[in-house]
C-alpha cells in the first residue's frame, strides 16, 4: 500500500522503450502513430483485461501528444522544467514539504510563549489581532516555501532538457473517473494554487490553535505532526477512513492531486476534488478561528475574575 505514496500516476515509462523501437529519435510523431496502431492490435487480440486497460491509457496519452506535437517525457524521471515541477507536487514530496512547514510554523508561533505565558500580549494589541498576525505570518512563510520549492524544482528541471511544454499532458480523473484522461498541465495551475493557498491558511490556523493550547514548542510540534501527518497517512492507506476523506480537511494537502483527482481515484472517493476542497477548507478555517476567539474570550473572563479576587483581597 505504501507504493501509493511513491506514485499516484499510472506508470507509462514502458512507452519510452516501445517508442525507441519505432525510431522515436528520427521522427517522434511517426513513432507515436506506429505505437498507437501496434497497441490497437494488441488490445484487439489480448485476453487480459489489465493489459487492455493499460494500452488504452497509453493510446490516450499518445493521441494527446500527437495532437499537441509534444515530445514524450518520462513520468518517473522527468527531464524538463514543467514535468519536474509536476513531479515535485506529487504526494511524497508534498508530505516532506509539509513536515518542514510544520517545523518552521511551530518554531515561529511558539516563540511568543515564555514559561507557558504569551509575551505577545504585552504589546498594545488585542489577543484577536495577535492571533491574526501569527496565522498571517505562518501562512506567508508556508506560501514562500511552496513558491521557492516550485521555482527551484522548475529551474532544476530546465537544466536537463529545457523548459518543456506548459501544456504537457497530465493524467486526470475529472471527466472519466474509472479510466482517466489527459489534459494539459496549464489547466490545473489556478485550481492548484487556490487549494494550496486555502490549505496553507487552514493548516497554520490549526497549528496556532495547538500552540495556543499547549504553550510549549515540543508538545505543539509532536501533536501537530501526529495529527496532520497521521490523518494524511490514514486517508491514503486505510480504506475505511478513505471513504470519509472528503470530510477530513488534511486530505486536501496537495493542490495538484486534488485538482486532477488522482488522490480521489486512488482512494476511491469522488468527493476529493478542488470544489469540495475549497468549500471544506473555508469552513474548517472558520471553525478554527471561532475556537481561537472562544479561547480568548474564556481567557479574558478568567483574567477579569482573577483581578476581582485580587482587588477584594
Amino acid at each position: 500500500m505504501f507504493t501509493m505514496f511513491l506514485n499516484l500516476q499510472s506508470p507509462n515509462d514502458s512507452i519510452e522503450n516501445h517508442l525507441n523501437n519505432f525510431e522515436y529519435s528520427n521522427n517522434y510523431l511517426n513513432s507515436y502513430k506506429k505505437l498507437y496502431y501496434f497497441n490497437q492490435k494488441v488490445i484487439k487480440n489480448s485476453k487480459y483485461e489489465d493489459v487492455k486497460i493499460q494500452l488504452v491509457e497509453q493510446n490516450e496519452l499518445l493521441k494527446y501528444l500527437t495532437s499537441k506535437k509534444i515530445k514524450y517525457d518520462s513520468e518517473s524521471h522527468p527531464t524538463s522544467g514543467y514535468n519536474f515541477l509536476k513531479t515535485n507536487n506529487e504526494i511524497l514530496m508534498m508530505i516532506i514539504f509539509l513536515i518542514i512547514s510544520i517545523f518552521i510554523s511551530v518554531n515561529i508561533m511558539s516563540s511568543n510563549f515564555f514559561e507557558r505565558k504569551n509575551i505577545a500580549t504585552l504589546l498594545p494589541l488585542s489577543k484577536n489581532k495577535i492571533d491574526i498576525l501569527n496565522i498571517f505570518f505562518g501562512t506567508l512563510v508556508y506560501l514562500c516555501l511552496w513558491i521557492t520549492n516550485n521555482i527551484f524544482s522548475f529551474v532544476l528541471g530546465c537544466l536537463f532538457r529545457g523548459v518543456g511544454k506548459i501544456n504537457y499532458p497530465i493524467k486526470t480523473f475529472i471527466f472519466n473517473f474509472q479510466y482517466g484522461s489527459y489534459y494539459g498541465l496549464d489547466k490545473f495551475f489556478i485550481t492548484t494554487t487556490c487549494v494550496q493557498l486555502l490549505f496553507g491558511i487552514f493548516i497554520n490556523a490549526f497549528i496556532y490553535f495547538i500552540v495556543k493550547l499547549s504553550k510549549d514548542k515540543i508538545i505543539s510540534l509532536f501533536f501537530s505532526i501526529l495529527i496532520i501527518i497521521g490523518a494524511i497517512s490514514l486517508v491514503c492507506l486505510f480504506q475505511p477512513i478513505s471513504k470519509y476523506a472528503h470530510l477530513i480537511p488534511f486530505s486536501f494537502f496537495d493542490g495538484l492531486i486534488i485538482s486532477n483527482m488522482n488522490l480521489a481515484h486512488n482512494v476511491e472517493n469522488i468527493n476529493l476534488n478542488d470544489h469540495y476542497g475549497i468549500y471544506k477548507l473555508v469552513i474548517y478555517t472558520c471553525v478554527i478561528a471561532i475556537l481561537i476567539m472562544l479561547s480568548n474570550f474564556i481567557s479574558n473572563k478568567k483574567s477579569i475574575l482573577k483581578n476581582k479576587k485580587t482587588y477584594y483581597h
